[in-house]
């Protein structure tokens, strides 16, 4: 069986080839609905719910992203900036491209893979999911790492590695690590990038973070009352700097 990164490399970057609230509001939405004639983030017949599956992607569900959607994706990929990680989300926060069913690229789609996000994951060397490995805020981190040439960070899709970075603290900077962990779960949680605090919340850029009726790169307040997501630690980001200058990028 292919691991993840070769299954990854081989299908979707090879083979099938041949603006920042923080509230309830969804600025993405709004953008896509001006675009589209509809409410991109209440109408669940356009998109419906988000693909958010605990297994490794399959070849049907790669294919179903067509050839334009997935030259698409990677032209995107290829604009994001390679300065500082916090520079990078912020990119694809900002991004407002929609494929012809009005989906976002920089959110999940309805029954098949975003090729934007399944591309994330080259930046990991998940084989087997475990956990939360399917939810993409992690790889999307280590790929936004590795875009900038940092040192990589955990080469895990799961939230949780990140709880063992050295470069711990307490007073968190803009654009440092955040990591959340949900409950008494060693591995279960989230991760992102620390950009302020807000109604004694922190607020944070990242992937995989729910906004409106999706789950995309987006700027939001954490945790989210009533859930048993909480902080577990803050790491400097400084500590991954240098940028290496012939560190692997995606």
């Amino acid at each position: 069986m292919l691991d993840r990164r070769a299954f990854v490399t081989a299908t979707v970057i090879g083979g099938l080839l041949g603006p920042r609230s923080a509230s309830a509001a969804d600025p993405l939405g709004d953008a896509v609905g001006a675009a589209c004639g509809q409410n991109f983030s209440s109408n669940p017949a356009v998109l419906g719910p988000d693909f958010r599956p605990r297994t490794i992607p399959t070849i049907d569900m790669l294919r179903s992203a067509s050839r334009d959607e997935i030259r698409k994706a990677k032209a995107i990929m290829a604009r994001a900036p390679r300065t500082t990680p916090l520079a990078v989300m912020q990119y694809f926060a900002d991004l407002r491209d929609i494929n012809d069913r009005c989906e976002a690229y920089n959110a999940g789609w309805h029954g098949r893979w975003n090729p934007v996000i399944l591309g994330f994951f080259e930046a990991t060397d998940t084989e087997i999911p475990s956990q939360d490995n399917s939810f993409w805020c992690a790889a999307f981190l280590n790929w936004c790492l590795e875009r900038c040439g940092y040192r990589p960070g955990t080469r895990s899709s799961s939230s949780g590695t990140f709880r063992g970075l050295t470069g711990a603290t307490n007073n968190p900077r803009r654009g440092d690590i955040a990591v959340f962990q949900d409950g008494a779960s060693r591995c279960t949680g989230h991760v992102g990038l620390f950009v302020g605090r807000r109604n004694g919340r922190v607020l944070v850029i990242g992937g995989n973070q729910k906004q409106g009726q999706h789950y995309s790169v987006n700027i939001k307040e954490l945790p989210v009352p009533g859930t048993s997501l909480r902080v577990h630690s803050y790491l400097r980001m400084s500590d991954l700097r240098p940028p290496l200058s012939n560190g692997r990028r995606c």
